[in-house]
């Protein structure tokens, strides 16, 4: 666990220290918004650039106060695990963003749409990825407080907690294996609305389940 405590830090402060270094050499103009298609919907200044290394180290934040809650509440060694291994593979796609957006801005590109990456399909990828891991170690969570599938029906007791986790765990592979899915067989803003149905459906079949095992256990 240690090696992944280093390792969140280092993605924690990563962005807000090269973004301010970078920071004197941006032109006073960037493209502060991107639209669908991958043009600049919107330019804006530099200190804009600033905006989601702030979003990364308050993302982190929470976090960290949510495994420091833990400890003090006596939770369980795999569940801090759990909330450190989830931070870590959102914060790599945090500093991916972080990295490329300040990229674009030095060189002042306005069409990421013309690139070698098409970076809407990373972006549906990344989704896809970080709902894989998560349903792979929801079945490992005991009860808390904080994470995993929580609903006023899955935390009735332990054995409807396991068997909810398992079932969440699994839907949530299944939508990340959609979505990825989905990234390759449409455009990018139906694969926007493909994901929107997939989260949605996927919500509503969980809370459906942990109504109806709670019912039975």
């Amino acid at each position: 666990m240690k090696i992944k405590k280093v390792f969140f830090y280092i993605l924690t402060f990563s962005p807000i220290i090269i973004s301010l270094f970078a920071l004197p050499f941006l032109p006073n103009k960037i493209p502060s918004h991107y639209g669908f298609e991958g043009d600049v919907a919107r330019w804006g200044s530099k200190y804009e650039s600033l905006i989601l290394p702030l979003l990364t180290l308050l993302f982190s934040f929470i976090m960290g106060s949510l495994m420091n809650n833990s400890k003090q509440n006596n939770y369980s060694r795999r569940n801090i695990e759990t909330l450190l291994i989830t931070s870590n593979s959102c914060l790599v796609l945090f500093d991916f963003l972080c990295f490329f957006f300040l990229y674009l801005n030095l060189r002042q590109i306005d069409d990421i749409g013309k690139g070698s990456v098409d970076f809407n399909k990373f972006i549906f990828l990344s989704i896809g990825v970080v709902m894989i891991i998560s349903g792979l170690i929801m079945p490992k969570t005991k009860m808390n407080s904080y994470i995993g599938l929580r609903t006023p029906w899955s935390t009735k007791n332990e054995k409807v907690w396991l068997r909810s986790q398992k079932f969440g765990g699994f839907i949530a592979i299944v939508s990340g294996i959609l979505i990825i899915v989905a990234s390759f067989l449409n455009s990018t803003t139906n694969t926007y609305i493909w994901i929107i149905i997939i989260f949605v459906i996927s919500l509503i079949i969980d809370v459906y389940f942990t109504y109806k095992i709670s019912k039975i256990e």
